[in-house]
């Protein structure tokens, strides 16, 4: 549609061909502000502002870098070429985002990477004659530089920084100091050195290097040697480290766990990863895109070695089966689905196959393990653990329903036919855990003495004597029944043993003990251990402490003592022999016995 200047109250276009109407072209420029914004939004820490230095230093082409840093401020000093010209001052520094000629820098990009350090202090740079001094806090400058010309050269480059005074509540002030701190006193473990850790340049903090050439680099008892050594990179790959590190030229740039690729460890690129300004996401190219198809290939190969993956291995390959799917993954589907990837409640792994032998899966909601763990007895539904399904955490915490329903008609599935895109098992439905819970719900009832059997009744006398003597009756016991608990508590007033192992106590050994050790185990609970309960760390070291008491022991062997001479009584084995003077048996010598 065209549309009449005129008639729409627009100015009508002037003519730029008309004699002495030509156009001017004008320049777009940037607002000051834009530039402070851009100095604030990189300038994330401290480390990586001086990292960045550490860098400039490499385009420039030093191989020894010293930084000392202290309260006050930091030093970075340099071997490389420097600022050679006025013009190379005004084209490359004073400009942010110069373009960059190829071939021209090992990490340089952006060209703005130097304002990090301006967030965080006031800087100098001097090389040959040169200095340049920024101060952006100060009003009467700006966003501006002072040059200064000096008579004598200064080799190389050196840029000296004053750290800005910080909020002392703030985190950006706790942050600075914990950065000096651990320069002073630990350099080689300083974020510092952590981010240049491998620079292909001789890096000194404080006196002390702080990095390694990869080329250098030789196993010993904390280094281990590479996995692998190509054109592209550096490889030390672990499937059992929990994450995996990725340096540009000996620089990090991005830390992810190992579940992202199926792999931990570390690369180190010998050729540039495309980043994003900030330097710490990596953007798609040729590079990256072949890294990834080799982390493929040896998360595949760790497969097809190891019956049991690790939990990252896991995760990656749920993830795969959630995402793009394992179309051309170099895994075999009757492979895939033998792998144990799938922990059942009391800990063991388990194959897709072996899931496939329960008509149902059921989601464990957070918090309710011990409920699984009774369905996963029942046999009704095989509970899958929530954590391999990260994102539907959010979901539960709004609408368990809708969780589940989303899991059962979408992601289970998916998983279902990544692992078995041939159906060669019959893939379990989803079952609702709020039913199975109630359909496999345990009935607790504490019960009065006089409904127990006389073989109950002894076992519960028999209880109570451990109780005191053991506990001081500090709970009171009583007698219950149980379809499915063997004894459980609230935490502090009270203990109620199933009548069924009352009645076992009494004359077989074991469930005597058990007897015992089960009193243990509830005395050991602070809290009730009614219907869905938990076992953590500390309830552990409750139980392992108080089995290893003296008096626990002493209990254990008299009462089981106790208990087979009764038996041997009772079944007329036991004779006892009374010596006197007539008595001429010989005693037993060693080879009688």
């Amino acid at each position: 549609m065209d549309l009449d200047p005129a008639s729409a109250g627009l100015p009508a276009d002037k003519d730029a061909s008309e004699p002495g109407r030509a156009a001017e072209r004008i320049a777009f420029t940037v607002d000051p502000a834009i530039i402070r914004s851009l100095i604030r939004e990189q300038a994330s820490t401290v480390e990586k502002a001086i990292a960045e230095l550490v860098m400039n230093a490499v385009d420039a082409g030093a191989d020894e870098i010293h930084i000392a840093v202290d309260q006050a401020g930091f030093t970075v000093r340099d071997n490389g070429r420097g600022f050679a010209s006025r013009n190379e001052i005004l084209t490359c520094f004073r400009r942010f985002g110069a373009p960059h000629v190829a071939g021209d820098a090992t990490f340089g990009r952006f060209r703005i990477g130097r304002g990090q350090i301006m967030h965080w202090a006031r800087c100098s740079w001097r090389s040959n004659t040169f200095e340049m001094t920024v101060d952006i806090q100060d009003p009467a400058r700006g966003i501006s530089f002072d040059l200064h010309e000096h008579d004598d050269i200064h080799a190389g480059c050196l840029v000296t920084g004053h750290f800005y005074r910080l909020h002392p509540q703030g985190p950006a002030s706790a942050a600075l100091s914990s950065v000096i701190g651990a320069a002073i006193e630990h350099p080689k473990r300083s974020p510092i050195a952590h981010l240049v850790a491998y620079v292909d340049a001789a890096v000194f903090l404080n006196g002390v290097r702080i990095n390694i050439r990869p080329s250098e680099q030789r196993p010993d008892g904390k280094r281990r040697a590479w996995t692998r050594v190509d054109d592209l990179a550096y490889w030390r790959l672990d499937r059992h480290e929990e994450t995996l590190r990725f340096y540009n030229l000996g620089v990090l740039v991005r830390t992810v766990p190992a579940s992202e690729y199926g792999v931990g460890g570390l690369i180190i690129t010998r050729m540039p990863l495309s980043l994003n300004m900030a330097r710490n996401e990596i953007i798609q190219d040729e590079v990256s895109l072949t890294i990834e198809s080799h982390l493929e290939t040896v998360f595949a190969a760790h497969l097809k070695r190891h019956i049991e993956p690790t939990d990252a291995e896991t995760a990656c390959l749920i993830k795969m089966c959630l995402g793009d799917g394992l179309d051309g993954f170099a895994v075999s589907p009757a492979r895939l689905s033998k792998l144990k990837i799938f922990k059942s409640p009391d800990g063991e792994l388990h194959s897709y196959a072996d899931v496939c032998r329960f008509s149902h899966v059921v989601l464990t909601p957070p918090g309710l393990d011990a409920i699984a763990e009774r369905i996963y007895k029942s046999k009704e539904a095989f509970p899958l653990k929530l954590d391999l399904f990260p994102d539907l955490l959010d979901e539960c915490d709004d609408d368990w329903e809708f969780a589940e329903e989303t899991f059962y008609d979408d992601l289970w599935y998916q998983v279902a036919n990544g692992l078995d895109p041939y159906d060669d098992f019959e893939c379990p439905s989803g079952a609702s855990f709020a039913y199975l819970a109630k359909a496999t719900a345990i009935t607790q009832n504490v019960i009065s003495p006089d409904d127990l059997t006389p073989d109950e009744a002894d076992g519960f006398n028999v209880a109570c004597l451990i109780n005191r003597e053991l506990f001081g009756a500090d709970r009171t016991l009583h007698p219950g029944a149980s379809d499915a608990a063997s004894a459980w508590t609230d935490g502090e007033n009270y203990i109620a043993i199933e009548r069924r192992l009352l009645g076992r106590a009494i004359d077989d050994l074991p469930a005597h003990a058990e007897l015992i050790l089960t009193l243990v185990h509830e005395y050991a609970h602070r809290g009730a251990s009614l219907g869905a309960h938990t076992h953590d760390l500390a309830f552990y070291k409750r139980y392992h402490d108080m089995t290893l008491s003296p008096s626990l022991l002493v209990m254990l062997t008299s009462s089981i003592g106790g208990l087979t001479v009764a038996q041997a009584e009772a079944a007329g084995d036991l004779t006892l022999h009374f010596a006197d003077d007539s008595d001429t048996t010989p005693a037993p010598t060693s080879s009688d016995s």
